[in-house]
């Protein structure tokens, strides 16, 4: 029963020291978004960075988000995390031309964008430029709605 027990200290410590080590290995984070933004906000949004990130992106369903990465050779890809809730999706385009993005629901996302991994080195001043097609429809409830007097429960 000791030897498992150490088998499993042994096993967890290791463990630790992965993580500890990934962590101080981890690249500076990415120029993120965090507030909660909506769809138009990220039009024209240009960032010089190796990946940018957006969460609590705000989308009506059908808003586009493209985004294009420069300077890049005709090869190299876009990746795109897209989460929505516990719904996730991964998509790759080509970042010369651009990946768009369409929400297939509305609700809020978090959105993150890198360059695929390829022979090419990343450029140091790789740029994404962000241009958004956002419908006119307000996602949250109208806040003028009123409850009658009497009505309401309270709390």
């Amino acid at each position: 029963m000791i030897e498992r027990a150490t088998r499993f200290g042994l096993v967890g410590a290791a463990a630790s020291l992965a993580l500890a080590a990934a962590l101080v290995v981890a690249p500076s984070a990415a120029p993120t978004a965090s507030a909660a933004v909506g769809c138009s906000s990220l039009n024209g949004v240009s960032v010089t960075a190796p990946s940018y990130s957006a969460s609590a992106v705000v989308l009506n369903a059908g808003d586009k988000i493209t985004v294009t990465a420069s300077p890049v050779t005709s090869t190299q890809k876009i990746l795109l995390s897209a989460a929505n809730g516990l719904n996730f999706a991964f998509y790759e385009g080509f970042a010369a031309t651009g990946l768009t993005y369409t929400a297939p629901a509305a609700g809020s996302y978090s959105l993150s964008w890198s360059l695929a991994k390829s022979t090419e080195p990343t450029p140091a001043n790789l740029t994404w430029t962000i241009t958004a097609t956002c419908s006119s429809a307000v996602v949250s409830p109208d806040p003028t709605t009123t409850v009658p007097k009497g009505k309401g429960k309270r709390k």
